[in-house]
């Protein structure tokens, strides 16, 4: 599989992380269509017919990484935990 472009990755990676096509548009100022696009693509160059699937062969291709919060989150993108304030116990 050849490398990812950064946005398809903030795709792949926004996808992987349970966000909708819509939600996924929405946060990084794309079009739905572009997000679709990239999908499409994605999914036709890996032969995968599912997100499982594609997010797999991402990750064995070293396309993304797995490990503490997988997938990779696009450059900037805080992780959720530290976005919202945590009750102390």
């Amino acid at each position: 599989m050849r490398p990812l472009t950064r946005q398809e990755q903030a795709v792949l990676v926004d996808l992987i992380n349970g966000h909708t096509q819509k939600e996924t548009a929405r946060r990084l100022g794309l079009a739905l269509a572009t997000v679709k696009y990239h999908m499409t693509r994605l999914r036709s160059c890996t032969g995968s017919r599912t997100l499982a699937q594609l997010a797999a062969k991402a990750v064995a291709d070293g396309l993304v990484e797995h490990g503490a919060g997988f997938p990779v989150r696009p450059p900037g993108e805080r992780p959720a935990s530290m976005n919202a304030s945590q009750p102390s116990v």
